[in-house]
Order: structure tokens, then C-alpha cells, then sequence
């Protein structure tokens, strides 16, 4: 058998496009299925013991179905008993033949394993640049109120930014856009845009703590160079609150010689006095009003301590005689009333 290569042949067997002719097993065939009957009236006697022929059992309704298998059986049988064996034998080699010449033209390759999918490697960007940092730092400070080392709704505040250069001045400072990613209680909130530094690195941006904006602040201070570098910068941190309400005020006018306060009384000269305020913290407190129906000009007579609290005292004397109306204000705030005092020779 010559192996060479060319296309793979087709198979076929020879002679199976008609008929097969009879090779006179009919009669052996037919000697060998005459056992099967007596084998069914035994197993059906195995089953059912009383019955000694399959004729006296009562039709089950299968009877056509098992004489169509057994005739489909019959054919099957008889078919393979008119088949030669040379015939056999000869379709098996020529089976064999095309198998072999189909292995000799088939490239070795195929045969190799099939290696396992190959993922192309990116090109090679290189490692990307770090993001510098820049020494920085940043501070707030309350505008609205100075001493104050809190924040509330309603203050307003500055924020310096000072970008410092390296150490021998070299490093990004001057022109650099500042941003800050805005946290409040660790919720992300739209950032501030601070604006840009100086030629010495600073910066100052203000505005005003409106509602919505308690909580405890965290910003994340970063920069853009005039190359477009981005810089990372400091982090600043601080709370904002609600201002407390204002103390209403509270205003005392008391008499040594009376022995009670009043708001309304009458006085001679010579009577001790003493005026007690009570309201804002540090506070300028002011006096205005009329004296003999004519109005004076206000007067700036103190201010409260760290408590809030003030305190004037004196004695009336005789240029005090006549009519006083008297009006309070603690911080600008209005005491909303008024003292009545006449006073006597």
C-alpha cells in the first residue's frame, strides 16, 4: 500500500448501492430463532406459574406492537445472514487503506496539542510618573468673629494657602491652581476652587458658612502647575457648628433706698443706683434715649465681661432732676424696653 500525500479520499464500500444477494443462511437463521418460543412460554410460566401457555393469558391490548417488533427483529436478522464475509471483510480493509492514507497526509501538527490561547502583552507605556508633593500648609480664620476659635452657620472665614518652595528654593509655587476635595462628617461634597498662588506661593480665599454646611470638615488640598503638573498639597480640618441663640437681654435698675428694682420709679437726689446688664459675651453696651422729652445722644458706657455681664453704679444728683427715658443695647442688640425715671429735688 503506497502512502502518499493528496487530498483525503472519500470512503465508500463497494457493492452496498444494491440489493445483497441470498447466500442460503435463510434456513440457519430460521433453526436459530425456533428456540426463542419455547424460551417465552418458559419465562411466562416463571412469572405466572398457572399458566402453562401463552395463548390462555388475556389479551393485554400488546399484541401488535410485540409482532411488529419481532418482524422488525426477523428482517434484521435475515439481512445479516445474506451479507458475505469476504464482503465484510473486504469493505474493513478498505476502511483501513483510507485511514492510513488519511494519517500520512495530515501534517504532523495537527496532531500536537492545542496550546492555550495567548492574551497579547499592551505595549510597554512604562511606569507612570508619581504625582509630587509639594511642601505646603493652609489655615482658617473666622472674619466674622476674630476671637473666636469656632465656626457657625453664618461666619465668614479665609483660607490661607502657602505652597513653600523645596529646600535651595527650588520646587512649584508660584502660579499654581489650588483645589480642595471637600469631606463633611466623611460625605464627598463639591469641591472648592481656592484660586491661584502668588509669586511667593500664597493665597487667600473667603467666603461665608451658609446652611447645610455643619458638620466636620475635612479638605484635600491640591494643585495644578502652570504645566499642568498636579501637586498634591496639604489637608485641613474644622468644624462647623450653629451659632448659639442670643441671650435675651437683661436689664436691672436697682434703688439702695427703694430696696427692689424698677423700670419705672421715682428718685430723689442723693439716691444710690445700680445698673446690672446682662446679654452677649465681650459686647459694646450702649445707652440712648430722652431726658426732659429731648433726645440724647448715645452713649457707649462699657462692655460685658466674658459672661456677658455688666455692671454700673452711681448716685443722683442735682443736675439729674427731671425726666429720663432710657434705652439699653448690648452687641447692637435692642433691649426692647424701657426705663422710666423721674427724678426729684
Amino acid at each position: 500500500m503506497l502512502l502518499a500525500p493528496g487530498p483525503i479520499p472519500t470512503l465508500s464500500a463497494a457493492g452496498y448501492d444494491a440489493p445483497p444477494e441470498s447466500f442460503g443462511l435463510a434456513a440457519f437463521v430460521t433453526a436459530q430463532l425456533q428456540p426463542l418460543d419455547d424460551l417465552e412460554t418458559g419465562m411466562d410460566g416463571f412469572l405466572d406459574p398457572t399458566v402453562g401457555d401463552p395463548g390462555d393469558l388475556p389479551d393485554d391490548g400488546t399484541g401488535d406492537l410485540l409482532d411488529y417488533s419481532d418482524a422488525i427483529f426477523t428482517q434484521t436478522v435475515n439481512t445479516l445472514g445474506t451479507v458475505p464475509v469476504d464482503a465484510i471483510d473486504a469493505a474493513a480493509a478498505q476502511v483501513d487503506e483510507e485511514t492510513i492514507n488519511a494519517f500520512a497526509i495530515t501534517p504532523a501538527e495537527a496532531f500536537e496539542a492545542v496550546p492555550p490561547p495567548q492574551v497579547a502583552a499592551p505595549p510597554d507605556e512604562g511606569t507612570p510618573p508619581a504625582v509630587p508633593y509639594q511642601p505646603s500648609d493652609a489655615s482658617i480664620s473666622n472674619t466674622s468673629r476674630p476671637n473666636s476659635g469656632d465656626f457657625a452657620v453664618g461666619d465668614g472665614y479665609t483660607i490661607t494657602v502657602h505652597i513653600s518652595p523645596n529646600v535651595g528654593g527650588s520646587g512649584t509655587y508660584a502660579g499654581v491652581a489650588v483645589q480642595a476635595n471637600k469631606f463633611v462628617d466623611q460625605e464627598s461634597q463639591p469641591g472648592l476652587t481656592l484660586g491661584t498662588t502668588d509669586a511667593n506661593g500664597f493665597l487667600a480665599y473667603s467666603g461665608v458658612f451658609g446652611p447645610g454646611d455643619e458638620g466636620a470638615w475635612h479638605l484635600v488640598l491640591y494643585g495644578t502647575a502652570p504645566d499642568g503638573t498636579q501637586i498634591n498639597l496639604t489637608t485641613l480640618d474644622f468644624n462647623v457648628g450653629q451659632l448659639p441663640a442670643t441671650p435675651a437681654l437683661q436689664v436691672t435698675f436697682f434703688v439702695q433706698e427703694l430696696g427692689y428694682d424698677c423700670e419705672e420709679c421715682v428718685l430723689h437726689v442723693g439716691y444710690h443706683w445700680t445698673l446690672t446688664v446682662n446679654g452677649p459675651p465681650n459686647q459694646t453696651v450702649a445707652i440712648s434715649g430722652t431726658f426732659n422729652g429731648a433726645a440724647y445722644p448715645t452713649n457707649n458706657v462699657g462692655s460685658t465681661d466674658a459672661t456677658g455681664a455688666f455692671t454700673l453704679s452711681g448716685q443722683m444728683g442735682p443736675g439729674d432732676v427731671g425726666t429720663w427715658v432710657e434705652n439699653y443695647s448690648v452687641g447692637g442688640v435692642d433691649w426692647g424696653r424701657s426705663l422710666n425715671l423721674t427724678v426729684l429735688a
